[in-house]
């Protein structure tokens, strides 16, 4: 009988929304995500770039490093990212109850990244409808997570949130908002417009308004499952474009 309760609570868990493997699960059905669609765009050359860089700065710092050390920076630096980002969601959370988090209770390499965004809301006032709101789309069948869903100035936007050391803005947030935006459209979520906010180290802040064009999303979409087309097989995933 346990094995049989087991089993049981093992299927309602599949049966649940979750992400896994690169896709959103909604009733065992695969949804590609957002977020591995764009993974297909190119960023190699910068890539490199920036991991023999961080590489380099550690031997920089300290000329004792040993080699195993060293080829573990960018390894820490793109743990450090991930922080900075689960801070801008906690951020986002205490804003939508009304609060705003103390900046003497983060770490100090957090401080610039939470003024900024503190700066950004006082400056927009956001009226916050959604945060860390998952959809998904059935036209499509794609899928993501939305930093926020926000009321500014009369209208409705979808808005994604970037950490970096200068607060700019890359170009895959573009298709990136609009694929947000027809998910949360088709779930009866009116959208006005999309927006960009890049939060720099230095407390400043970069805003875009984003002109939506989900066919180049659609576009990344389709070559990512041509290249993975037997991974997309095995799991199910039939791409569906109109």
């Amino acid at each position: 009988m346990r094995g049989m309760k087991v089993i049981k609570n093992m299927k309602n868990q599949l049966n649940k929304e979750s992400r896994r493997g690169g896709f959103y699960w909604k009733l065992q059905t695969p949804y590609i995500s957002v977020t591995n669609v764009l993974k297909i765009i190119d960023k190699s050359g910068a890539l490199m770039y920036w991991f023999g860089k961080q590489v380099y700065l550690a031997v920089v710092k300290n000329p004792e490093i040993s080699e195993k050390e060293a080829l573990r920076a960018p390894y820490d630096k793109s743990d450090t990212a991930k922080s900075r980002g689960t801070t801008v969601h906690s951020l986002i959370e205490a804003q939508k109850e009304g609060n705003r988090i103390d900046t003497a209770t983060m770490p100090k390499e957090l401080i610039g990244y939470v003024n900024a965004f503190y700066k950004w809301v006082d400056e927009h006032k956001p009226e916050i409808i959604e945060n860390e709101k998952t959809v998904f789309s059935d036209t499509y069948k794609f899928a993501g997570t939305c930093d926020m869903v926000a009321r500014i100035d009369g209208k409705a936007y979808v808005i994604d949130f970037k950490t970096s050391k200068d607060g700019n803005l890359y170009q895959e947030i573009e298709p990136q908002l609009s694929a947000y935006k027809q998910a949360l459209e088709e779930n009866g979520i009116k959208i006005d417009g999309c927006m960009g906010v890049g939060l720099a180290e230095n407390g400043t802040t970069t805003t875009k308004i984003i002109e939506p064009d989900l066919g180049i999303f659609l576009s990344a979409m389709k070559l990512w499952v041509w290249k993975n087309k037997d991974d997309c097989k095995t799991l199910g995933f039939q791409l569906k474009l109109i």
